[in-house]
């Protein structure tokens, strides 16, 4: 029997979490201005990090926080997360189905390709790899899937 890498139970799990989300999202709170909402879960995030944090503290080097450049980036991490949150609440506050905006997070990992393309053109230390046939088979599924989606959302 195969074992499945630790990496991809974690890609699971938080699929599960965001695919309660979309559920949650889309049924209960879309009413709820976006950043009245963000400003209400962002604490419960941080109280959160910092219980995990505090209670998993090791002598690990990797708990240790970033310094100069990579403290930089990590802010921005922080205000790049903050916009795809503020997108992704806010698609709910213009009546966004939930299985459409589903579907449509299955297109991340075409803008993974382009970010990670063009980062390894503009900044050193960025690695970037073509694509394999079944990653490119599965763009075109999505891209199929996606022209299905829009014309199965059209209003009659």
């Amino acid at each position: 029997m195969p074992t499945i890498p630790t990496y991809m139970l974690y890609v699971l799990a938080a699929d599960m979490f965001y695919g309660l989300l979309h559920v949650i999202l889309g049924n209960k709170l879309d009413k709820v201005n976006t950043l009245t909402l963000m400003s209400v879960y962002v604490p419960v995030v941080l109280g959160a990090v910092l219980l995990a944090r505090t209670l998993t503290k090791t002598d690990d080097p990797s708990f240790s926080f970033p310094q100069g450049d990579l403290l930089m980036l990590a802010f921005g991490v922080g205000i790049i997360i903050f916009a795809a949150d503020y997108c992704y609440i806010a698609a709910y506050n213009h009546n966004a189905d939930p299985s459409v905006v589903s579907v449509l997070a299955l297109a991340t990992p075409v803008f993974t390709v382009f970010f990670s393309w063009a980062a390894s053109k503009l900044f050193a230390g960025f690695v970037f790899t073509l694509p394999n046939m079944t990653q490119i088979a599965g763009y075109v599924l999505l891209a199929v899937g996606v022209l299905l989606l829009v014309e199965g959302s059209k209003v009659p």
